[in-house]
């Protein structure tokens, strides 16, 4: 897997976990280092929008980890993606988030994929759709000693670039 510095990006963006690309695709990770808290554990990635919410499960607790971004897309794509959306994972209210695009609920745990902003969004956790029962399971083994380094675009090349998913609908 490549590990992309966002080093140029933390303070304007708020981009501040790490980016890194393996054969499956891009993963954002803002929990450093999350596959060496434990001896055994897995992560279930939910898919919300054209991206995967990734939640390392150890016995019954869930931490939302990173976000995965399937190998079509480009770092300017992520880059583009990660500057306009977040994913809350979690009970109500929803921070940094000006409005929804995406609610559901997993295992009973609210994933809300969001527009980001400065703006505080309320929801009822009772209402999601919960899609436990119907979503479908894949197994994959993702291997954190094959993270590769790759090259981070210059700022001007991430801007304007139209990612998969995400159509206007103007």
């Amino acid at each position: 897997m490549k590990v992309i510095s966002l080093d140029d990006y933390r303070e304007k963006d708020g981009l501040n976990g790490e980016l890194r690309k393996d054969e499956y695709g891009y993963e954002y990770c803002f929990a450093e280092g999350y596959e060496e808290w434990y001896d055994h554990f897995r992560c279930e990635a939910v898919e919300i929008g054209d991206v995967f919410a990734n939640m390392l499960e150890f016995g019954k607790k869930r931490t939302f980890v990173s976000i995965l971004f399937s190998k079509e897309w480009t770092v300017p794509e992520v880059v583009n993606w990660l500057r306009t959306y977040t994913i809350h994972v979690g009970e109500s209210p929803a921070q940094g988030m000006v409005e929804f695009e995406e609610v559901l609920s997993y295992r009973g745990i609210p994933v809300i994929l969001g527009e980001k902003g400065r703006g505080t969004l309320e929801f009822d956790a009772g209402v999601l759709d919960e899609i436990t029962d119907y979503y479908e399971h894949h197994h994959v083994i993702r291997n954190s000693a094959n993270y590769e380094e790759v090259e981070w675009p210059e700022k001007d090349d991430a801007l304007d670039v139209e990612y998969p998913g995400v159509a206007d609908d103007e």
